[in-house]
């Protein structure tokens, strides 16, 4: 059929979409900023479990500002880091460095 593309990736039509499956498919998910030094310290601290992780910058999308908002509607948190542990927002670099505490 003329003009019919087929992609193996989603198609998401909302935001909010985007990032409740990609919390949902990924044990570990940081939503931050390639420049923010708590996303990097939350990274720092990720990295030392050994375990794989997703990094999605926020910076670096067309669409980051809309996700970021999506988040906010989620978490309630409007800033980044945003972080998640199964499935769940555990807060931001600090938060994420308490842990390790």
């Amino acid at each position: 059929v003329t003009g019919v593309q087929t992609c193996a990736l989603p198609i998401y039509l909302l935001p909010m979409d985007y990032v409740k499956s990609t919390i949902s498919a990924n044990s570990i998910v940081i939503f931050g900023k390639s420049y923010c030094p708590y996303c990097i310290k939350a990274v720092r601290y990720i990295e030392q479990l050994g375990c794989p992780y997703l990094n999605i910058n926020l910076d670096k999308r067309e669409d980051g500002a809309t996700i970021q908002s999506a988040l906010k509607d989620l978490t309630g948190r409007s800033t980044v880091p945003n972080v998640f542990i199964g499935g769940k927002s555990i807060g931001g670099g600090d938060d994420t460095e308490r842990l390790f505490k």
